[in-house]
């Protein structure tokens, strides 16, 4: 039987803009994918192309969002 979510995951979820320059690459995500910096043209032509896809998840961090997924 799957388990209850978390009462820290039922919060209402927002979709909203987020200047590029307030996200930050998540350390782990670098260590599995690689330098996003080596890609970042790539996903530009992509968004330019087809537009976003699957929105960004990202967390608080500082004074920016740290990107989850």
């Amino acid at each position: 039987m799957p388990q209850p979510m978390p009462d820290t995951l039922k919060g209402p979820s927002q979709v909203r803009a987020t200047a590029v320059a307030d996200l930050i690459a998540n350390t782990f995500s670098n260590d599995v994918y690689g330098d996003p910096q080596e890609e970042i043209g790539d996903l530009v032509e992509s968004i330019r192309g087809h537009g976003i896809l699957v929105p960004l998840v990202v967390c608080p961090e500082g004074d920016g969002w740290e990107v989850i997924s």
